[in-house]
Parts: C-alpha cells; structure tokens; sequence
C-alpha cells in the first residue's frame, strides 16, 4: 500500500510540474517565443547531417535594466516572461554535444535580434534557422587534441505562427496564453 501511495504522489508531482510557462502576473506581461534550430546538412563536423533541437542555449536581455537569462530549446522552441512594452534582445546562442566516442563538439554565436514586446501577447520572434554549410577543419590546437573548423553560416527568420500555437498546446494545453494574441515579428508575417 505504501508503494503504491509513494507512487501516486510521484505521478502527481511530475504531472504538476509539467505546465511549463509562468502565469501572467498583470494585463501587460507577455510571453516571448523563439524557434531557434541549428541544422547541419554537409556534416556535424566531421560526423554526417545533424540537426540541432534541443539544449541550444540562448541568452537573452532586457535592454534598459540590463538583466539577463538564459533558456535552452526544447523542439527549437525558447519563451520567457516578459515586460510588455519593454525593449529586449536575444544576445547569443551555443551548444555543446558529446557524441558516442566521449567527444565534445561546441560552438555559437551572435544573434543579436533587438524588439520591443506588445504587452499583453505572445510576442513571437520568429523561426530563426541556422544553416552551417560543409565543414572544413581549420587546424589544431598546438599539444592538444582540440580541432578547431570553419563553416559557412547563414540565417535566417521565417514566421510561423501555426507552429507558435502547436508549440503552446503540446507543452501545456491548459495554459492562459493560448487565449493571448500572437503578435508575430518577423517581416514576412501575414496579416493575422
């Protein structure tokens, strides 16, 4: 009996923490969304096509304060509270992956996308896609075994605010925001 009640309130924990976004506090909070997807087509350094989902790390800013967070993809997709009206930045992303032989492959950069949040709304970013083209291995670190590689990136954003909303019901059907306006900032965005 006492398993079977310890098992219970585990079941119960974990299907509590699964609503994943914050509850809006006031009329003016708003959730930003991101899609940021790393994708590897000519090669994962010196491994074949990859495709880069999950545990991107992006930092973002709120730029009059100067406060920073941090937030890692899950399915390519980022979101945070923020200030409606207030002026924010995702600063940078990065990842590191170990593969099957221990090794640990990292990188990142700039992203460096400034916008002003509408408050109260689902302030969507954009799909923003990084596409690394075939690899080449730049050289060696001197009395290491750190390899160090040249790609040839490009990004880019596109709006999808069909997959915004798939994005919110899958993570949490029951959240308050899906009720909220999307308010798309990419410049393709149709008229909603």
């Amino acid at each position: 009996m006492y398993k079977i009640a310890m098992g219970a309130i585990v079941f119960l924990a974990l299907l509590a923490s699964c609503t994943s976004f914050p509850v809006p506090q006031s009329d003016t909070d708003s959730l930003v969304v991101a899609n940021v997807v790393l994708d590897f087509p000519d090669g994962f350094f010196d491994r074949g096509p990859r495709t880069l989902e999950r545990n991107v790390r992006v930092q973002f800013e709120n730029t009059a304060s100067g406060r920073t967070g941090t937030m890692y993809t899950n399915d390519g997709y980022v979101s945070f509270l923020a200030q409606g009206g207030a002026e924010y930045r995702l600063v940078d992303y990065s990842y590191e992956e170990e593969v099957s032989n221990g090794a640990v492959y990292s990188g990142g950069r700039t992203l460096d996308i400034v916008f002003t949040v509408e408050p109260g709304t689902v302030t969507y970013v954009g799909d923003i896609d990084v596409v690394y083209g075939l690899p080449e291995r730049a050289g060696r670190e001197r009395g290491g075994n750190a390899r160090f590689w040249d790609f040839d990136i490009k990004m880019s954003r596109s709006n999808n605010v069909a997959g915004v909303n798939d994005y919110l019901t899958a993570e949490d059907i029951d959240s308050a925001w899906r009720g909220y306006k999307i308010v798309s900032l990419t410049s393709d965005k149709p008229d909603q």
